[in-house]
């Protein structure tokens, strides 16, 4: 019983208990002085060397390209509010809450927890996911029937993120 993906997230309390022995031995280091204290600067030096372009990714990209996505949303739609649902209410739904307000117009975006969208066709429906899958669903149909038709792919950040991919209605929703 393997697990197929193996995430960070299972390995955080062992690894702060590696950190706090580290950082013990090296304040021990620092303290003794000499060529124990150069080791330990070249050692802390050598981690935030190591980091740093890590650190540049993220934030230059962010964790995934959800304003973007965003953006893209907000120029491909007419004038006036924008119903967007999901397939994960609670994640989607706090990445859309967070980054919605902090975009340009964003104020016209409205989510639509998956339970009410089903009632009442929405504008666009986003898909998650982990890992870019190696085939997408060019529709998707909901209990009701209302079909949306994939259009694009908003990839993950390099370090953390989930994949976006937009599926506009298919046909127009009344207004």
């Amino acid at each position: 019983g393997r697990p197929e993906l193996l995430y960070a997230r299972y390995f955080y309390v062992s690894f702060l208990v590696w950190l706090l022995l580290a950082a013990e031995l090296a304040a021990s280091g620092w303290e003794r002085g000499g060529g124990a204290r150069r080791l330990v600067g070249a050692a802390l030096a050598l981690a935030l060397l190591g980091n740093a372009a890590h650190a540049r990714v993220l934030l230059e990209q962010g964790r995934a390209r959800y304003r973007a996505a965003i953006a893209y949303l907000l120029a491909e739609s007419p004038p006036g509010p924008i119903r967007i649902s999901s397939d994960h209410d609670f994640r989607n739904g706090l990445v859309l809450g967070y980054h919605g307000p902090r975009s340009a117009g964003g104020e016209r975006l409205v989510y639509v927890p998956q339970e009410r969208a089903a009632a009442a066709p929405v504008d666009w429906v986003v898909v998650h996911a982990l890992s870019p899958a190696p085939e997408i669903s060019a529709e998707l149909e909901d209990a009701r029937g209302h079909r949306y038709r994939y259009v694009v792919r908003f990839a993950s950040g390099p370090l953390a993120g989930f994949e976006w991919r937009l599926y506009r209605r298919a046909e127009p929703a009344p207004r």
